[in-house]
């Protein structure tokens, strides 16, 4: 094995976390939400698309928002992904409530800020 296979197999990228844009009840596929950056090496390292990633799931941080009657969302500097997949629980919800079952769907309000 030369110098250059190692480096080629080697992951020189330290991990980093992302949040999972998808719920779990309404999609298969597991949806990461990222921005591409110009020059960003994870940039780079989404638009050459990957045939593999490897990939560490961790139990999620958030509290069970849907249980309140209504609840604000706000995005300052997270960015939507966490409440894109909130949001997509109301929808499957609502659904579940016109198919007459009894299910609480909360009313979202969604904040959302950047800098530019």
């Amino acid at each position: 094995m030369t110098f250059e296979d190692f480096v080629e197999l080697s992951d020189s990228m330290a991990a980093r976390l992302f949040t999972m844009a998808s719920h779990a009840k309404t999609q298969k596929n597991v949806v990461v939400a990222a921005s591409l950056v110009e020059g960003g090496l994870i940039s780079k390292f989404f638009l050459e698309k990957p045939k593999k990633i490897r990939a560490e799931l961790r139990k999620s941080t958030f509290t069970d928002a849907m249980k309140w009657k209504k609840v604000i969302f706000i995005a300052a500097g997270t960015g939507l992904a966490p409440f894109r997949a909130f949001i997509q629980e109301k929808v499957f919800l609502m659904k579940q409530k016109s198919e007459g079952k009894e299910v609480k769907v909360p009313i979202i309000t969604l904040f959302f800020g950047c800098k530019h």
